[in-house]
């Protein structure tokens, strides 16, 4: 069972985003905070493009930005920007055993519910706050 990082590294670039005062970033700058191949990044930062929170520009000048003001990125925008199906998946039980039987509806219905609680939760928090709890300080500079 592996999990995905996807989400950890779009908060990652997004903070600093915020910080580069609507300057370009290149993906191998970003890449060296994140400890991650440049490649990696510029699939992450594809997402936020298409998902509307990131301006990216090609060239030797070029790099990200953050489209939107930090303000207005919620932790869910970038988790719903990089989310590759559900949180929790469901195993195949088999459809004999009196548990498996059940367990897909019942446990599904529940971990919907969790999911929904999660979201609920990242919604209230912006790559502002979540910014300047990480370098508090600088909270200042995030309005763009």
């Amino acid at each position: 069972m592996s999990r995905s990082t996807s989400f950890a590294v779009a908060i990652h670039l997004l903070v600093v985003l915020s910080h580069a005062n609507r300057k370009f970033v290149s993906s191998e700058t970003l890449a060296a905070g994140v400890q991650t191949n440049p490649v990696v990044v510029r699939r992450v930062l594809a997402r936020l493009r298409n998902a509307g929170l990131v301006d990216s520009q090609p060239g030797v000048l070029g790099g990200s930005r953050l489209a939107v003001k930090a303000i207005d990125i919620s932790l869910l925008d970038a988790y719903r920007a990089v989310r590759t199906g559900s949180l929790f998946s469901l195993h195949t039980p088999a459809p004999d055993c009196p548990i498996g039987g059940r367990i897909p509806e019942v446990l599904g219905e529940n971990l919907a519910l969790a999911e929904e609680a999660m979201e609920e939760f990242l919604e209230e928090v912006s790559i502002e706050e979540l910014a300047g709890e990480i370098l508090p300080g600088y909270s200042d500079d995030l309005r763009h």
